[in-house]
C-alpha cells in the first residue's frame, strides 16, 4: 500500500508582502495534499529551488534580492527562468497591471513554451481566492504531476549517486 506522503506535492511560494503571504498561507493550509515552503526574497528562494524538488512554484513579480532591500522585477523573472530550466511549472504573480486591485499571473506549465497570461478578475493578491485560482490553474493544466515529480526525484538520486561514486563531487 502506498504511503499518502507519496501523494503530497512540494510547492514553493515566494512573496515579500506579509499580507499576500498570509493569504497564501491561509489558502494552502486548507490543502492537505501539498507541503509548502515560503520565502520572502530572491536569495533564499534560489537556495530553496536548488535544494529540493518542487511540483509547482508561485513567485511574486517584484522581489528584493535579500530582506530589507528594494524589490525589483529582475528577481521574480530570474526565479521564473531558473524554474523553467528545471521543467518546473510556475506562476509569476503580480498586482496592478493596468488596474490597482486586479491580480494577474504569467503561468508556465511543464514543458511548454511561452508563458500564458492569466487575469484574475477583481481579486486582490492578498486574497485567498487569488492564490487558489492561480494554484488550481497550474494544477489543472499539469497532467500526471505526481509521476513527473517521482521521475525527477529518481533521476536526481541516480545522478547524485553516480557523481558521488565516481568522486566527481565530494
Amino acid at each position: 500500500m502506498k504511503n499518502t506522503r507519496d501523494k503530497t506535492l512540494n510547492v514553493l511560494v515566494v512573496d515579500d508582502d506579509p499580507e499576500n503571504l498570509d493569504a497564501a498561507k491561509q489558502y494552502f493550509h486548507t490543502r492537505k495534499d501539498v507541503r509548502v515552503n515560503y520565502s520572502t526574497n530572491y536569495h533564499h528562494a534560489k537556495q530553496m529551488l536548488e535544494s529540493k524538488v518542487y511540483a509547482f512554484a508561485l513567485f511574486d513579480y517584484q522581489l528584493p534580492y535579500e530582506a530589507g532591500m528594494e524589490p525589483s522585477e529582475e528577481y521574480g523573472l530570474h526565479l521564473a527562468s531558473r524554474a523553467t530550466l528545471q521543467a518546473l511549472p510556475w506562476a509569476l504573480i503580480t498586482s496592478g497591471l493596468g488596474h490597482h486591485h486586479k491580480t494577474s499571473a504569467f503561468v508556465r506549465y511543464a514543458w511548454t513554451g511561452t508563458p500564458e497570461f492569466h487575469e484574475i478578475m477583481d481579486t486582490p493578491k492578498d486574497s485567498t481566492d487569488a492564490w487558489k485560482e492561480v494554484y488550481e490553474t497550474l494544477e489543472k493544466n499539469t497532467p500526471n504531476i505526481h509521476e513527473i515529480v517521482t521521475a525527477k526525484k529518481r533521476y536526481l538520486k541516480h545522478v547524485h549517486k553516480m557523481y558521488v561514486d565516481k568522486k566527481v563531487i565530494e
